[in-house]
């Protein structure tokens, strides 16, 4: 099965920390309040990604890996860290890299303007 772009729908978390920056500088939608994460890919117990779009919509993350796991993070990737929480693991890096790449932008954004 050919693989598209994926996404996913985020899984939010209530923390002590939490408020409405999420909201306001990434422009998140949650009902909760004191939201402190945003989760936009997981393969965490209880906190699993489901897909938003497409032929796997509504389906986990963890139940699509093992089928199509090779197709979505590369054969060399998938053939390296065939568990799920290898795989947790460069998701979670990935998003993280993500998160730093936005604050890089707006302070040479910040510094542009000056």
């Amino acid at each position: 099965m050919p693989v598209y772009p994926l996404t996913f729908k985020p899984v939010f978390k209530k923390t002590v920390w939490g408020g409405e920056k999420l909201k306001r500088d990434f422009n998140k939608n949650f009902p909760l309040a004191a939201v402190g994460e945003s989760w936009e890919i997981s393969c965490v117990p209880g906190s699993v990604s489901v897909v938003k779009n497409g032929v796997f919509e509504g389906r986990p993350l963890t139940e699509i890996l093992p089928q199509h796991g090779a197709e979505i993070l590369g054969k060399k990737v998938f053939a390296a860290h065939t568990t799920t929480r290898t795989i947790m693991k460069i998701f979670f890096f990935a998003f993280l890299f993500g998160i730093f790449i936005k604050k890089l932008y707006k302070v040479f954004m910040r510094a542009a303007e000056r």
